[in-house]
């Protein structure tokens, strides 16, 4: 090998660094040449162009055949065996094992190099160089961190490759040189000082460049790099997957968000409820107008904006659905009684009721002592029975529960014509027929055990209000948007319930009264003002109609609905989160990441090949992870978007999937690449 006026230039801001200045050198083709001088006297740019690491040099390299270098860092795969480093660079499985047992190593063959000495890297790493056959070995600071004996059993090595190869050593220890004999080359701040060299070359057929790798042997070298790293490419599988979660509920929930804002926000904070109140304000049962099924005529006649109404049954407990009924005429008592079974527990209640009003009776007749008059209607005011005002009596629409499973219910009835949003299926067509909440649909749905919430339409389910004979069964035809954070609802069609208690003799739908009356407003109307013209409209004495958050039953905290917020916060800031999290492993990563790929680049194989086939395995394996665990993550998905008061996911949409698929990938497939860009333009060292 022939260097002729070799310089080399470093410019900085303020003037030219002369690194190498007209070096002249010759380098036999065997033997061992060193080259020895002070720190920063520039050996290392020097080994840097004879291996041909540095091409930005002026001056000419002739004849230098194939180089290869032995560096002062161990550039080994740790995690891999002794062996597979070997296959790296030869496929001669037999000429390893034959190296390895003549430098006496053989034992060692399948030890991983992490488990192995300082020294016997070193010794690894100089048969791995001459496994390239190649017709130079530099070797930077060879003995470097070595004790004495270590250090005699890598010379003695190299004496023996030195024997057929050119082999360049830079070192400071200058007693291996006594004990090495070979040429020795003195440097100082750039320039040749001496050498002790006086030979002729011998022609010879120097080696081609290492060639490139099979397709073959990439795949074996990406099975082995899989081996190696098992543990960090797991945790980067768990990292897509969740970063794919996170993207799934973006990708669902974003469509449906102006729902989620406008729609579903009132039905949350009950902000489409307009309740009736005594306007002392105070809770007791006994204060407040009576209303009945004229009163909810007029208002579905003359109020626009209101869509359906509510009523309940309990007297005691004054809520956003207490209903109730006072008054009942002692002809209907007395024909409810005996239709009635023995076991029903109404029975006693009615029995009751006709017990005090015939008392009634009586005691006029004893103080006035006249019959009483057959004309006047006689009726029951329930507020005036203790039993009812303590509840025992006073609960059957308190205690409304739906399906087998026992779901209590706020149960709503829309007027004919109506719409709410649907999240899957139809509106009611008639009394038969139920739409429910989206979480009291997730809630079955996940009872149930199904793969969608959508195969709850069709199915039947039970209404029950809290009496053995008192059940219905009721076809689910839709699944509404509409749900609140405290309560499961049901929606019906207006007059179901009338006509179910009124079938059970629980009312006479012609002569009911109720105390508390719930209307629904559309979310798009104004519902203060709906309030408003409701009060004008029945000209209530005693009660008053408000919005719900607006009356003394509402939590005195805040109602504003910070949905938005909390779904960019919780999509965004979790993904983001992940994001970082992704990231960070690739930064702890980078030093193994950085030495392998230069390894790889180093003797023959495409590092983008191999790290690209990993990244789309890994992809892969976490989107079918995803698909087999679709069931569960849907479950979770669901409960985490009825915790918040988001549309749920009706179904296990394959178009989401695929769009969550191709986001996902893009933004791995951006961090990875970014990542492998960094690396090959970064300097190895």
């Amino acid at each position: 090998m022939k260097l002729t006026q070799i310089t080399k230039v470093y410019h900085n801001k303020n003037n030219v660094i002369h690194a190498l200045k007209d070096i002249n050198l010759m380098i036999p083709n065997y033997g061992i040449t060193y080259i020895i001088g002070p720190s920063g006297c520039g050996k290392t740019t020097l080994l840097n162009i004879i291996s041909g690491k540095d091409t930005d040099y002026e001056g000419q390299v002739e004849n230098c055949g194939l180089v290869e270098c032995v560096e002062q860092n161990l550039n080994l795969i740790e995690n891999m065996s002794v062996l597979d480093n070997l296959l790296l660079v030869n496929n001669d499985s037999k000429k390893i094992i034959d190296m390895l047992k003549h430098f006496e190593l053989n034992d060692f063959m399948d030890s991983k190099v992490k488990k192995l000495s300082v020294g016997q890297k070193k010794r690894i790493q100089i048969i791995r160089s001459l496994l390239v056959d190649c017709d130079y070995l530099i070797c930077d600071e060879p003995t470097s961190a070595l004790d004495y004996e270590n250090s005699h059993l890598v010379m003695e090595l190299l004496k023996e490759v030195s024997l057929k190869k050119g082999v360049i050593i830079v070192t400071h220890e200058l007693a291996l040189i006594d004990e090495y004999t070979g040429h020795v080359v003195h440097m100082g701040k750039g320039i040749i000082e001496d050498s002790n060299y006086d030979y002729q070359d011998e022609p010879r057929i120097l080696k081609k460049d290492i060639s490139l790798h099979h397709i073959k042997e990439h795949f074996s070298m990406i099975i082995k790099t899989i081996q190696t790293r098992y543990v960090s490419l797991l945790v980067k599988i768990l990292s897509i997957l969740l970063i794919g979660c996170f993207v799934f509920v973006g990708v669902s929930l974003f469509p449906s968000l102006d729902q989620m804002i406008h729609q579903n926000g009132k039905w949350q904070t009950h902000d489409n409820l307009i309740i009736t109140q005594s306007r002392d304000h105070q809770m007791s049962s006994k204060t407040g107008d009576l209303y009945d099924d004229q009163d909810i005529q007029i208002v579905k006649d003359n109020i626009n904006g209101v869509i359906g109404y509510q009523f309940g049954w309990q007297a005691a407990q004054v809520n956003f659905n207490s209903v109730f009924y006072p008054e009942m005429y002692i002809d209907d008592i007395r024909e409810a009684i005996s239709t009635m079974k023995p076991e029903d527990q109404n029975k006693d209640f009615y029995q009751t009721c006709l017990s005090i009003l015939e008392n009634d009776v009586k005691l006029y007749e004893s103080e006035s002592g006249q019959s009483f008059p057959k004309d006047i209607p006689l009726y029951m005011d329930y507020r005036n029975i203790e039993t009812f005002q303590d509840g025992e009596y006073g609960f059957v629409l308190d205690l409304v529960h739906f399906s087998d499973y026992g779901f209590k219910v706020q149960f709503y009835q829309l007027f004919k014509g109506c719409q709410i949003d649907l999240l899957a299926g139809r509106m009611t067509e008639n009394n038969r027929e139920v739409v429910i909440s989206q979480n009291l649909a997730l809630e079955l749905y996940k009872a149930k055990h199904l793969d969608s919430m959508e195969q709850l339409i069709g199915t039947e389910e039970v209404l029950n209000m809290n009496s053995p004979g008192l059940s219905e069964e009721f076809k689910i035809v839709g699944i509404a948007y509409a749900q609140n954070k405290d309560d499961y609802m049901i929606f019906l069609q207006e007059g179901t319930m009338e006509d179910l208690l009124s079938d059970h003799h629980i009312t006479n739908k012609d002569k009911v009264k109720y105390l508390y009356v719930s209307f629904i407003s559309d979310v798009q109307e104004d519902e203060t003002a709906i309030a408003e013209n409701i009060n004008q409209t029945l000209n209530s004495n005693k009660s008053e109609f408000v919005v719900y958050t607006d009356s003394i039953l509402a939590d005195e905290q805040a109602t504003e609905n910070h949905q938005t917020l909390y779904f960019y916060l919780l999509v965004g800031g979790g993904l983001f989160a992940l994001t970082v999290i992704y990231i960070l492993i690739l930064f702890f990563d980078r030093k193994r990441y950085r030495k392998e790929t230069y390894i790889y680049k180093h003797y023959g194989y495409q590092p983008f090949i191999i790290y690209g086939i990993i990244i789309g395995l890994s992809l892969l394996t976490a989107f079918a992870l995803q698909m087999i665990f679709s069931t569960i993550l849907y479950n979770l998905m669901n409960t985490i978007a009825a915790q918040f008061g988001y549309p749920l996911l009706s179904s296990h949409s394959l178009l989401s999937y695929l769009l969550t698929s191709f986001i996902t990938a893009t933004l791995i497939i951006i961090i990875e690449g970014v990542y492998y860009y960094a690396t090959c333009t970064s300097k190895h060292s």
